[in-house]
């Protein structure tokens, strides 16, 4: 009839069973086919849209590159691409050069249009100072 209460103890404590284990593995297999992939296609198509409108308002779309190259530095340790909601920095900057077709003409067309952004003085980029301690103040 019923199993005595040491063998209903031993099969519960070996753990989930095979089901269980499908199941979840079934879960992990739809998240880095599907959702994760089409995360990380967002996160580009964001990328893209918002270099053209940074480019239309004057901003030069190659200095975008420093900054990925520096959130890169400062992100050591990230987990693979294929694990990741959001693409690697290396691929931003790939898909943000591959841009540049684009976003260079929309850039000299601002200039031409005397759209000059002035975002209160240099470009961090050329600031030696710029430390995390400091960018609250």
């Amino acid at each position: 009839m019923g199993l005595r209460r040491d063998e209903r103890d031993r099969r519960g404590s070996a753990g989930p069973g095979p089901a269980t284990a499908v199941a979840g593995g079934a879960a992990l297999a739809a998240k880095l086919a599907i959702e994760l992939p089409n995360s990380r296609t967002s996160e580009s198509e964001a990328d893209q849209m918002g270099i053209e409108i940074a480019a239309k308002a004057g901003y030069d779309p190659r200095e975008a590159i420093p900054i990925w190259q520096r959130m890169a530095a400062q992100s050591e340790g990230e987990p693979p691409e294929f694990l990741s909601t959001h693409p690697a920095s290396e691929t931003r900057i790939e898909n943000l050069v591959s841009q540049w077709q684009k976003t260079l003409p929309l850039y000299n067309q601002a200039k031409a249009e005397g759209r000059t952004p002035d975002c209160g003085g240099k470009s961090p980029r050329f600031v030696e100072d710029v430390k995390p301690e400091n960018a609250a103040n």
